[in-house]
């Protein structure tokens, strides 16, 4: 889930990168864009550290990405295409929600991908949402139907008799969480405000080295001026992602992750920008900052994530 995770982030990369430089040498940019997002976000201290634990999370960053490429794939494609793009969107936004409810971060693109029924007539757009829905359906009904499932087959947990159905209700509507998680929220405790920004800038420049995110506000201003829907579909689930994470806690870094690849993303595409408007030899330049800045980050995770004596799994 994690390396797909990061390889998922560097196509995004390259992609938009190829998508909004049609000119030659596109080629070699779009590439050293892609490794950079990849490297960076995939060997960041959080990221790393979630894919070797062998926890619900990496896999959860997969499917947020994949929404987010996605919802621009639709955006981007053919009017023939669009229905067969829409119908795969539902279907993973269904294995999405299925794994994991803070896959709704990545609601904005996906509401940004619908925006291509328009055109295609009412009945058209009628057929192709409700295929839709009967596609993400199909994964969402495991959500309910595993627990009862296993339970028949007899496990500590029985959560299929119907004397103890309150309990899969708490388990499909996350309500085990929600005690402990309103006790650290800022609508209970508004005075922390100040302690959680300066926490989040703090997670911040542990995941990365601010230097790889200078160019974070260039690449949003290029996405915004070439694509301002895809744009503000992505920074609305970026914010809605760091949102959530500095109203809910102090301390759990993973819950920031999508927000960070997306950050990531967003200097990626800033570089590649800027190395379109300087001299052509600033593609081998870009390239060699790619591949260092991966290796920066790789050397200054692995000891921590080191866990090559570690048995617990």
């Amino acid at each position: 889930g994690g390396a797909g995770a990061a390889t998922a982030l560097g196509w995004l990369a390259a992609a938009l990168v190829r998508g909004y430089r049609p000119q030659a040498g596109t080629a070699d940019v779009s590439s050293a864009a892609g490794i950079f997002a990849a490297g960076v976000w995939g060997f960041s201290d959080a990221f790393w550290w979630e894919a070797v634990i062998g926890d619900k999370y990496a896999p959860y960053f997969l499917t947020f990405v994949l929404l987010v490429g996605l919802s621009w794939r639709c955006a981007r494609a053919e009017a023939e295409a669009v229905p067969r793009r829409l119908a795969g969107l539902a279907l993973l936004a269904g294995v999405a929600f299925a794994h994991h409810q803070y896959s709704l971060f990545a609601i904005p693109a996906v509401a940004f991908a619908l925006f291509r029924l328009r055109g295609l007539g009412r009945a058209r757009a009628a057929r192709i949402l409700a295929l839709g829905a009967a596609l993400a359906a199909l994964p969402l009904s495991t959500k309910a139907l595993y627990p009862p499932i296993r339970s028949a087959g007899g496990v500590d947990v029985d959560w299929g008799g119907p004397d103890n159905a309150r309990w899969l209700w708490r388990y499909l509507t996350a309500a085990r969480y929600h005690g402990a998680l309103a006790e650290t929220t800022i609508y209970r405790r508004p005075d922390a405000w100040g302690t959680r920004a300066e926490q989040s800038l703090g997670f911040l420049r542990e995941e990365f080295p601010l230097a790889l995110l200078a160019a974070a506000p260039v690449g949003a201003a290029a996405l915004l001026w070439r694509s301002p829907g895809f744009a503000a579909a992505a920074l609305a689930c970026l914010a809605a992602d760091a949102g959530y994470a500095v109203n809910y806690t102090e301390k759990i870094v993973r819950w920031y992750e999508p927000a960070y690849g997306l950050l990531v993303l967003l200097s990626a595409v800033g570089l590649a920008s800027l190395a379109g408007r300087t001299a052509r030899g600033s593609r081998g330049l870009l390239a060699a900052l790619a591949l260092a800045a991966a290796g920066w980050q790789g050397a200054r995770g692995f000891t921590r994530n080191d866990l090559s004596r570690f048995y617990g799994a």
